[in-house]
């Protein structure tokens, strides 16, 4: 059960840290071209707007991963239990 929960997680979660981590990279590179911009000062507010953005476009897929999870565990549970006597 815990494999499970840990695959559906990292399926979730893959997509917007990889989005993430492309963001900062290009910040990186961004501040080694040009030193002179203060990188806290636009970066940060650009990185919040990009995360929720990215949150927003993949919240889509979480009701799907979280039905799947919910029915493999109620499985489980049944399975635990023996509800298959009644």
């Amino acid at each position: 059960m815990g494999r499970s929960m840990f695959a559906t997680a990292l399926s979730l979660a893959l997509a917007p840290l990889t989005a993430m981590l492309l963001i900062n990279f290009s910040f990186g590179v961004m501040t080694r071209a040009a030193p002179q911009l203060n990188i806290f000062a636009i970066g940060f507010p650009i990185t919040m707007m990009g995360g929720l953005l990215i949150m927003w476009l993949t919240f889509g897929n979480f009701l799907t991963h979280f039905e799947l999870q919910w029915q493999r565990a109620l499985d489980f549970s049944c399975y635990l239990i023996d509800c298959s006597a009644t």
